[in-house]
């Protein structure tokens, strides 16, 4: 029974991963390494499968291995938030404080990713 679920929370992630890769601000490549954990539980297999893949395997075995973010990920993970937060600022919301909020939040955001070791 865990097993599958670790599996179906798996495929979920994986799912999420994807759509993180086209949206701005939802992460993918965190989804993806939460899914190859859960594969390692659930179907070793399907880890073995997700790290062969050739776009999604590096960014996943690059964490894993080197505790590292590639230079390009960097920047599109920041070039992406700044996109999703700079419209949300722009026609999502209206209240000053909201404003606020968000630009805090990409601060943080941007913060985080640079401080991360980037893989050489």
């Amino acid at each position: 029974m865990h097993r599958k679920a670790y599996v179906g929370l798996g495929h979920v992630c994986v799912a999420l991963g994807v759509v993180g890769a086209f949206v701005p601000i939802m992460p993918s490549v965190d989804f993806l390494i939460v899914a190859a954990a859960c594969y390692a539980k659930g179907n070793p297999a399907l880890r073995r499968k997700l790290l062969a893949h050739p776009k999604l395997g590096p960014p996943i075995r690059d964490w894993e291995e080197h505790r590292a973010v590639s230079r390009p990920g960097k920047l599109i993970g920041i070039a992406m938030v700044t996109v999703g937060i700079a419209a949300s600022i722009t026609w999502g919301v209206e209240a000053t404080w909201l404003r606020v909020l968000l630009a805090a939040i990409w601060a943080g955001v941007v913060v985080l990713l640079l401080s991360l070791k980037t893989k050489r």
